[in-house]
């Protein structure tokens, strides 16, 4: 009996906080929570707002979105809508050195470009004050990782279209 004390302890001591951040995980990437954090985010950082439903979210696998919308808030046009929006990774893939995205699929999207009474419907995300000004750093000719990495991607692109509406 005794000898089973210590590998309880040991197990308690481990399990409670994998547990507490498996349980904490769930809770904050919640669909519902992972959509009103980034409707929070366009509406504080923009003048837009943006409707979605977001259907599925893991920081491990992806997440699916159905009827997003993004609008200019001002004048109420449309900026970017789509029926369907999946991004699937495996982030766990990291570990052997692949970088991936296993799919990233958009089901009928639309991006507009409009002007309203002189204002652009993209002016939504254009800052009011001007740029900071950077010095020019040249590009290195070559990357040195610490480890090999394989990068890839699947696009599919169903129905797209593109709305100029320009005076």
């Amino acid at each position: 009996n005794q000898s089973k004390k210590p590998f309880l302890r040991m197990v308690l001591w481990l399990g409670t906080p994998l547990f507490l951040l498996i349980l904490a995980y769930q809770i904050l990437t919640q669909p519902s929570r992972v959509e009103a954090l980034v409707k929070s985010l366009i509406e504080k950082n923009s003048e837009a707002r943006i409707e979605l439903d977001v259907r599925r979210f893991s920081l491990l696998y992806g997440l699916e979105v159905r009827d997003l919308r993004l609008i200019d808030g001002t004048s109420e046009m449309p900026l970017i809508e789509a029926k369907r929006v999946r991004l699937s990774f495996f982030l766990p893939s990291l570990l052997v050195g692949h970088i991936g995205i296993r799919d990233l699929t958009l089901e009928r999207p639309r991006v507009y470009v409009m002007e309203r009474d002189g204002r652009m419907n993209w002016d939504a995300f254009r800052s009011e004050s001007p740029p900071e000004k950077k010095p020019d750093t040249p590009l290195p000719e070559e990357l040195d990782l610490w480890f090999y990495f394989r990068l890839y991607a699947r696009l599919h692109i169903q129905d797209f279209g593109f709305k100029l509406d320009l005076p």
